[in-house]
């Protein structure tokens, strides 16, 4: 009876906990959210000040309405605008190799199939080239392994090296595009 009672109560456990810890956590963030954002609301639009009980999330659906909002303002020409500013200072930050780097490795936005990402990325390679040759050029390098993607995308990287080379360039990141272009019309 003992063995038995035992082995369900482990049974129990080992069904439960998971659970509990993952609501629990949920529940943390919720509440960390709430905390760090309803005190920012104005009075007229903070349930808290009105209501006799609290709403748990509201301070995590404002964040996300103002994130909403923040990335819809971004896709405007405003936007661009305050994006290309705020680049051009992050380029002259030690940080955005990595971070640059982080996003060719992001698969899905990198690689989309419009080619937007490799354009972004050669965006990024012209406006880095003045300010930083070598961070731009290690840049530049990720459209060269166009040889490892499928005949559209493959295309789609050596557009973006075309649109690169447009331009008056650095020695390093010339010598990266013409490689890569290089190798294009060997291959072809």
């Amino acid at each position: 009876f003992l063995r038995h009672t035992r082995s369900n109560l482990l049974a129990g456990i080992l069904v439960t906990a998971p659970r509990g810890i993952t609501l629990y956590i949920v529940w943390a963030v919720i509440e960390w959210v709430d905390d760090a954002v309803t005190p920012l609301l104005p009075a007229a639009y903070n349930p808290e000040t009105y209501l006799p009980f609290r709403i748990p999330g509201t301070g995590l659906v404002v964040a996300l309405v103002m994130l909403t909002v923040i990335g819809a303002l971004t896709t405007g020409l405003v936007g661009r605008f305050w994006v290309r500013t705020t680049q051009k200072a992050m380029a002259r930050m030690p940080v955005v190799r990595s971070v640059y780097g982080a996003f060719t490795r992001n698969t899905r936005n990198y690689h989309a199939a419009d080619g937007a990402g490799y354009r972004w990325l050669a965006e990024r390679v012209r406006m880095l080239d003045p300010l930083n040759p070598q961070i731009a050029s290690a840049l530049a390098k990720k459209l060269t392994d166009w040889p490892r993607f499928d005949a559209a995308r493959g295309r789609l990287q050596r557009d973006a090296l075309r649109f690169i080379g447009e331009r008056e360039l650095s020695g390093d990141v010339r010598e990266v595009v013409d490689k890569g272009l290089a190798a294009a019309d060997d291959d072809s």
